[in-house]
């Protein structure tokens, strides 16, 4: 938090006006190398000791897709390809027409959508728990 607080008064009261001028490419590639290394500081909670820049760079490198693909890698993505397809599919405006077009014709319309929000929830919470590896570093902590 104090990362973002530190450059978030450095943009609003030194380099807001710059950035505003900037190409729309140079914003962009100087906000997500800013996330990047907010995710860096996050991801490395100082549990190991002697941590080397070699380490930094590497962590970065990885998360950028600089690396091999590993088998387990194309495992996750495979596991995972049902609830992308999902997420996929939900993001169009087609889920939210048929939802209304069906609730204008079922009664019971709301109640189908509080128990399927219910199921969805206890379907990821479960998918979640199942896993030996925990993606959200918020876990860790």
């Amino acid at each position: 938090g104090l990362y973002y607080f530190i450059l978030l008064s450095l943009e609003r009261l030194f380099f807001g006006r710059v950035l505003e001028r900037l190409p729309r490419a140079l914003a962009w590639l100087y906000t997500m190398l800013s996330v990047i290394f907010g995710w860096l500081i996050f991801a490395f909670d100082g549990s190991r000791a002697g941590l080397s820049s070699t380490d930094l760079f590497a962590y970065v490198g990885r998360m950028l897709g600089g690396s091999a693909v590993a088998s387990n890698d194309v495992y996750d993505v495979v596991r995972s390809l049902p609830f992308l397809l999902i997420a996929i599919i939900a993001s169009t405006p087609y889920p939210k027409r048929i939802f209304y077009r069906l609730y204008k014709k079922t009664p019971t319309a709301d109640i189908l959508s509080g128990v399927l929000c219910v199921l969805g929830f206890v379907l990821c919470t479960a998918y979640l728990v199942s896993d030996s590896y925990n993606p959200f570093l918020y876990f860790r902590f």
